[in-house]
């Protein structure tokens, strides 16, 4: 009869070298399958995202720089017609610049030329000390005097100093923020003789960068070339004027390439932004777009919740299907193991019962099955003859109980050597008794 020990180990064989743990394997592979997919995609998918929006940013830099350039130009053409008109009346000095362009006159000259573009901001002309000596939104001009900027101390004391110079200042007028572009005029023989500018509020530009819509986080920036912020949306007083070149090398580089997309740590929040510039082609000027990494990945996260939960769906569907096979093979092989069990009842029960002793032996001359009859036909011991003892080992045991006399040996070596043919032959045992012995050859060799 099958011992608990014994059905306990026919479960774990079961268990471990049967259909149970290839199912178990392949789910489990199946489902590391997936969650390797799903790890793989997030990161196909969020890489995919940021250069989406590093895309969309330098889009949107190509464009304000293409708008802005052409809108300078046609800003920038008053004054280029103003020193026309200055060499075209033949002003030659300095004292004669002053005094010819200080009317009434140049005042309606001027303010006829800004009509089409009046919020852009007007006119003032400049003599050769930096005084202002007219301009096209009062007359007579309000008295000012800008000797000590920057830029008139670039036209008047550099003579290799550029025809056009922008630069953010507080408007001595306004008190605002203007963002201004100058134009130097010199006499026939090179001499300064003053200057013609014209002043933008940074609002203007940060009007039209709000309509830019990039998202939260994002923002928009106009800067000179040599790291001033001229224009920035969101707009922030503490930053305008700001020089942004002084940080480190990966900062100071983007303001010398015409154009730049990649990443860095903003010297502003200090948070890791994508960024994307684009310089105006025919002006100093470079725009710059940024957002956020966490907001660039906005869409990915919420990419990824729906990944995990697919990918956790999945896994879940294919356990639950595992869980429920192994469930079904289980109970089949309970159910199997119970009719065995049973059917090895009703052998032991119908050997036991038997007239006759059973022995019946494996290829290796091994047993595998004894009745109770043999034992009790020669008096043996169930803790020797029992499933694995050699048929020599039985044989001296019968010997050493006096049921078997003669050679043990020889008499294994003659059974053995008879071991393919069906046979019998008569024993006398020691009591008297004569007992008729059949020897049947199996198939397997037992």
């Amino acid at each position: 009869m099958m011992t608990k020990y014994g059905s306990r180990l026919f479960d774990q064989v079961f268990v471990r070298s049967g259909p149970i743990r290839w199912l178990v394997v392949g789910g489990t592979l199946l489902i590391a399958a997936i969650a390797v997919g799903a790890v793989l995609m997030a990161q196909n998918f969020r890489e995919r995202a940021l250069r989406n929006s590093g895309r969309e940013l330098e889009n949107t830099v190509l464009m304000l720089a293409h708008h802005f350039d052409q809108q300078l130009q046609d800003f920038a053409v008053i004054q280029k017609d103003f020193v026309d008109h200055v060499r075209t009346i033949g002003i030659a000095s300095a004292e004669d610049y002053r005094k010819r362009l200080s009317g009434q006159d140049i005042h309606r000259l001027l303010r006829s030329k800004i009509e089409a573009l009046p919020y852009m901001g007007g006119v003032n002309v400049i003599d050769a000390e930096g005084n202002l000596i007219n301009s096209s939104t009062a007359w007579p001009a309000p008295k000012a005097n800008v000797a000590d900027r920057a830029y008139f101390r670039t036209f008047r004391y550099a003579p290799d100093a550029p025809d056009v110079l922008i630069e953010p200042v507080h408007s001595r007028i306004s008190g605002a923020w203007t963002i201004l572009i100058v134009r130097k005029i010199v006499g026939p023989n090179g001499e300064f003789m003053g200057m013609v500018g014209r002043g933008i509020e940074p609002a203007n530009f940060e009007k039209f960068f709000e309509s830019v819509v990039l998202g939260e986080g994002a923002t928009i920036s106009m800067l000179h070339r040599d790291g001033t912020l001229l224009a920035r949306y969101p707009h922030s007083g503490e930053l305008m004027g700001r020089n942004f070149r002084n940080g480190p090398f990966s900062q100071q580089r983007v303001f010398g390439l015409d154009h730049f997309a990649g990443r860095f740590v903003s010297p502003v929040d200090g948070e890791d932004r994508l960024i994307a510039s684009h310089a105006l082609p025919h002006f100093p000027i470079l725009m710059m777009a940024t957002t956020t990494r966490a907001a660039a990945l906005t869409d990915w996260r919420e990419q990824i919740g729906i990944l995990i939960s697919v990918a956790a769906s999945s896994a879940l569907a294919i356990a639950g299907v595992l869980i429920a096979i192994v469930r079904k093979l289980l109970e089949q092989h309970r159910l199997s193991r119970e009719r065995l069990t049973l059917e090895k009842q009703r052998l032991d029960r119908a050997v036991n019962n038997m007239t006759q002793g059973l022995l019946l032996f494996d290829a290796e001359q091994r047993l595998v099955v004894c009745n109770q009859r043999y034992i009790e036909m020669y008096g043996l011991s169930p803790e020797v003859v029992k499933p694995g003892s050699s048929f020599h080992d039985i044989i001296a045991h019968r010997s050493a109980t006096g049921s078997f006399t003669g050679d043990v040996d020889g008499y294994v070596a003659r059974v053995l050597g008879d071991i393919h043919a069906r046979n019998s032959m008569v024993v006398d045992t020691a009591d008297g008794r004569s007992i008729h012995i059949l020897n049947e050859p199996l198939a397997d060799g037992g």
